[in-house]
């Protein structure tokens, strides 16, 4: 729960990063963390028990049925893309609640989740705290960048094993050489990592905003390290060399090995990372997730792991995708 509050900064607009719905005190976060394993827990009661017991509103109310199926959602998470998931709703409730009003609002649904999870057990002879599994729907499928992600999303996923991919181009249209490709240039599910480098940006002017504020700077590298798996790490939005997760396993794509190693460097680019901290990362990563870790390399990557990472970095520090993220 604590990971989908924190990423949910990272789906704001850059312009509402230093407004109140990103200032929550820790105590506030925990709180809300608290209050939506509950939510997440009442799966058998009805949408109008559910508001009713939790927020003293109507069941038909746009804002309580995002925060319970944000709840649902990241309480059932498997993957990166599930917490994205939760996190969308998250901001998407802030939101119509308004963000300057979000604080209060929070406060004010933490004091009525304590003492109604105990009537709403009894009125519905439901288990308040029972395990997750109801049936209802707990994945969203919104777009997260100005409305652009389902076509990226359908592009990635309607990859398989055999599928060649395009060339990735650069915006004067050249291509980039790899010699690992059959085609001898970077191969992708999409032509255009424009979103990769968007998704840094949101993801460092996110950090940044956190860390800048004292009640929320302890919770900067734990979002940013979230913002990184959720993205580039395996099974992550950008990881277009696997499909899955790590519960129930992954399909592997090798032809597009490469192309999720640039967008691990030009994410990390445009976050504001330099490229030393961009390999470390990469490096701790790997040796817990990945099995092809080299411990006798630098930072223990994979060489063509490195070069590819590297080649991402370049790219995006070539000024194509705009500014990174200053530090």
């Amino acid at each position: 729960m604590t990971a989908a509050i924190d990423a949910s900064v990272a789906v704001l607009p850059a312009k509402s990063r230093n407004s109140p719905f990103t200032k929550l005190s820790g105590e506030a976060v925990k709180g809300l963390a608290d209050t939506m394993t509950k939510w997440s827990r009442a799966g058998a009661l009805s949408d109008a028990e559910f508001a009713a017991a939790f927020f003293d509103r109507n069941g038909d109310d746009p804002t309580v049925k995002l925060l319970r199926q944000a709840a649902e959602t990241a309480a059932a998470a498997r993957s990166h893309e599930d917490l994205r998931n939760a996190s969308t709703l998250l901001a998407k409730a802030g939101q119509q609640v308004g963000l300057d009003r979000w604080p209060g609002f929070i406060d004010a649904t933490i004091k009525l989740g304590t003492p109604f999870a105990a009537s709403a057990q009894a009125k519905s002879g439901s288990a308040i705290g029972a395990p997750v599994g109801t049936g209802r729907t707990t994945q969203a499928d919104v777009p997260a960048n100005g409305g652009s992600e389902p076509a990226h999303r359908q592009a990635v996923q309607g990859s398989g094993p055999k599928t060649p991919g395009v060339e990735v181009r650069r915006p004067n249209g050249q291509t980039i050489p790899n010699e690992f490709s059959p085609t001898g240039t970077l191969m992708s599910p999409v032509a255009d990592l424009s979103a990769v480098a968007t998704a840094g940006r949101d993801a460092g002017s996110a950090y940044l905003t956190l860390l800048n504020h004292p009640d929320t700077a302890l919770g900067a590298v734990p979002f940013l390290l979230t913002a990184l798996g959720t993205n580039v790490g395996q099974g992550g939005k950008f990881d277009y060399q696997r499909q899955g997760n790590h519960l129930t396993g992954f399909t592997q794509l090798p032809q597009f090995r490469d192309v999720s190693n640039v967008n691990v460097g030009l994410f990390c680019q445009q976050a504001g990372l330099t490229l030393n901290e961009t390999l470390k990362v990469a490096g701790a990563y790997a040796r817990v997730f990945s099995g092809n870790a080299a411990k006798d390399k630098p930072n223990g990557l994979n060489s063509r792991n490195a070069q590819f990472i590297t080649t991402g970095f370049e790219f995006g520090r070539s000024g194509v995708f705009g500014l990174p993220v200053a530090r």
